[in-house]
Order: structure tokens, then sequence, then C-alpha cells
């Protein structure tokens, strides 16, 4: 697997298979783990086709695995995230408030 982040928040990595695996650390993991679930969740449930989709998740090892669904989002550029989470608040009634 190769690793696409590590972060005092997370380590991230995307698998040969294309699966993304993400282990939750540091300050308030658990909450951000429960989170980060519950909103892919919701957002498959509403339809939304443009975030990953949630395959497991270890509540014990605050371990999700998603599928990938493109560009990693420090690559994109500022005003296509503004855009991007703009619609997820409007069309899903979620707000995005992670720090890149």
């Amino acid at each position: 697997m190769r690793e696409a982040k590590n972060t005092a928040r997370a380590i991230v990595h995307i698998g040969y298979d294309g699966k993304v695996h993400k282990q939750f650390k540091g300050h308030n993991a658990k909450e951000r783990f429960e989170n980060e679930v519950r909103v892919l969740r919701l957002l498959e449930e509403r339809g939304c086709d443009y975030v990953p989709r949630l395959l497991d998740s270890d509540p014990e090892k605050l371990t999700i695995t998603t599928t990938n669904c493109g560009t990693i989002v420090e690559h994109i550029s500022g005003a296509r995230i503004k855009e991007l989470f703009g619609e997820l608040e409007r069309d899903y009634g979620v707000r995005h408030d992670d720090a890149f």
C-alpha cells in the first residue's frame, strides 16, 4: 500500500486494489471516526455520487476503508473545493470542516 497522508490526525494508505484505508489518531480520534462514518453513510443514503463509499469500519481500531473517488483534495483548486463543499451543504445538508 502507498501512504497518501500521515498527519497528527490520520494515516491514509491507498491499496493496490484502489481502496483507501484510513486510521484516525490524535485528539478526538474516536469522535472524528464516528462523525466520518455517520456522514459517509448519510451521503450514500442521500445519493451523493462524488464522495467515497464506506466499505468497512472498525470502531475498536478507528479505521475505515472506502472507495477511491479520484483526486486527493489537496490537489484540487481552491475554487473547485469551495464549489464542492458548497454543493455538499446545499444539496445534502453536510458541512465539511476538516483542515487540510
